[in-house]
């Protein structure tokens, strides 16, 4: 019923199932696949729901420990996100999308020394993460030490360095001067882009002190349905900030 995408029924079964056999583990199987479905749908609360069940019994799948911290965080639970990205290090210490993931929950806990070291660390591993987590740095040492200081300049270097997509060179030029041409920004057709594009601008403003612009933009990239973007959770971050 999962294939089918008839997700309400698929759960009704898969706690019949449970309820007879609470500690068999194959009754846990269908929550794992509920769980990724769910996620996928955005329905995180129910996904955590189905990831914590599935591993109620002591299951220890890395996958499940990988999506199920991109849950917590998602949900803003960043430490309980934490302890799952540690976990899959500890037996992957390798996977650079894990440590963006668990840089990304330091960001939002306030250890911007722990979120620096994490980023810079995936960026290393994966260059296809190098731009993204470049320029999430320079956000990080522009918002503390200005947007012109020497660390948030050796940043952009390196996000330079590590683009080598159109839009990346787009919200480089958004980072480094507070915005871009006003005819590549129209040109943008794909609305995940234009969301991202967004949010460099409203950064940009805000780490200049113009709170009015930055209120403006980071708010129409919060207003982005699709909470898997990074880019689109720290807006939402920002705007509850600048909210209180």
């Amino acid at each position: 019923r999962v294939r089918q995408n008839m997700l309400d029924e698929a759960e009704q079964e898969a706690m019949t199932a449970l309820r007879m056999a609470p500690h068999d583990s194959i009754t846990k199987l269908p929550f794992v696949e509920l769980a990724h479905a769910f996620f996928q749908s955005g329905s995180f609360e129910r996904a955590l729901e189905a990831f914590n069940r599935a591993m109620a019994d002591g299951r220890d799948d890395l996958s499940d420990h990988f999506y199920r911290a991109a849950t917590y965080r998602l949900l803003g639970e960043y430490d309980c996100a934490l302890g799952d990205y540690d976990s899959v290090l500890h037996d992957m210490p390798d996977d650079a999308t894990t440590y963006v993931g668990r840089g990304l929950s330091y960001r939002m806990t306030g250890d911007v020394d722990s979120a620096l070291a994490d980023l810079s660390h995936g960026a290393e591993l994966d260059l296809a993460w190098g731009a993204q987590c470049y320029l999430w740095i320079w956000e990080l040492y522009a918002l503390r030490d200005g947007p012109d200081s020497a660390e948030a300049a050796a940043a952009l270097d390196l996000a330079r360095t590590a683009a080598d997509e159109p839009e990346e060179w787009l919200w480089i030029d958004a980072c480094a001067t507070g915005q871009v041409d006003e005819q590549a920004r129209a040109d943008i057709e794909d609305p995940v882009t234009l969301a991202q594009t967004e949010y460099y601008l409203g950064i940009a403003a805000l780490a200049r002190n113009d709170f009015d612009g930055a209120w403006q933009d980071l708010q129409q990239c919060a207003d982005f349905q699709d909470a898997e973007v990074p880019e689109v959770q720290l807006a939402r971050f920002h705007v509850e900030v600048m909210h209180r």
